[in-house]
């Protein structure tokens, strides 16, 4: 229920018109004796998109004082940008598992982005983490400084107040109209470690006006098709598409909320904007109760 779907079918051949291509061989469910056989559909995706993974760091997470929404705009923010969220873990204020998580995550990824610990509080111990993952050491940040005097901050440059411009002295910064706060990247390995406020507004805002470090190819086409029957009714279809289609990514969400028009929104995407057209038309030749939105929803 909900989320990719996975099958493994006997199969046999039907060609079906495809609105706006020439026919096409697609994959069908074996009838009784019929032979089985298979065909593909569309090629596995050869676009190499960067990986991006995320590292929500603070007590405040685990406990449930605070709710995280950084993790929903990353993922819209890198899928638009070309890119892919590989994963998130959420780690407490400790020296030892900001590292830990900062080491797998660096291994297999393109980017790592931080999100929290960069106050100036004794909990807020990011950047110093980051510096010992990366063989680094903090030292105080002179441009940084500059800018909290110039943008101005609230109370006097004391001590804890520029802990928050001590940073890892082999870091690039980047800069967002109107702020002083510092966007950080730091090279770990082949990948690079993004800090980031986890302040919503700011973490937003410093990504957008930063968003030419993260550009990839070009976003991922998608199509949505909907559905008023239930999610177990349609799986198979599913299924069979996903068999027919490797190079579709599809995914079945059911309704979670009363004011939703539709039981079931069903997402297919691919590097290929054929694909995905050919797929939809798979999945609606098949299954009378599925169907495109109106244009009006």
């Amino acid at each position: 229920v909900g989320g990719q779907v996975r099958a493994g079918l006997r199969l046999r051949h039907r060609l079906l018109p495809v609105s706006g291509l020439p026919l096409c061989m697609f994959l069908l469910p074996a009838r009784g004796n019929s032979p089985a056989a298979t065909f593909s559909a569309s090629a596995s995706s050869s676009v190499r998109r960067p990986r991006a993974s995320l590292l929500v760091i603070g007590d405040e997470i685990l406990t449930g004082k605070v709710q995280d929404v950084n993790v929903h705009f990353l993922a819209n923010f890198l899928r638009k940008n070309g890119s892919q969220l590989t994963g998130v873990e959420v780690v407490p204020d400790c020296a030892d598992a900001i590292v830990a998580a900062l080491d797998r995550m660096a291994a297999i990824n393109d980017f790592v982005f931080t999100s929290g610990g960069i106050g100036p509080t004794h909990d807020d111990i990011t950047y110093a983490s980051v510096a010992q993952a990366c063989g680094d050491e903090l030292v105080l940040h002179a441009p940084t400084v500059e800018r909290m005097k110039a943008i101005g901050i609230r109370g006097d440059l004391n001590p804890r107040r520029l802990l928050m411009a001590t940073l890892p002295s082999r870091c690039d910064v980047h800069w967002t109209d109107g702020l002083w706060v510092p966007l950080a990247t730091v090279q770990h390995g082949k990948s690079s470690i993004v800090i980031l406020p986890g302040i919503p507004w700011l973490f937003k805002t410093m990504l957008e006006a930063n968003h030419h470090l993260f550009v990839g190819p070009e976003p991922r086409r998608k199509a949505v098709l909907v559905s008023n029957g239930l999610e177990a009714d349609i799986a198979d279809v599913l299924a069979e598409c996903v068999a027919a289609f490797p190079g579709v990514a599809i995914g079945s969400y059911p309704r979670t909320r009363k004011e939703q028009k539709y039981n079931v929104t069903v997402t297919l995407e691919a590097d290929s904007q054929t694909d995905v057209e050919r797929a939809c038309s798979f999945i609606l030749h098949l299954h009378p109760d599925i169907h495109r939105p109106l244009p009006e929803d």
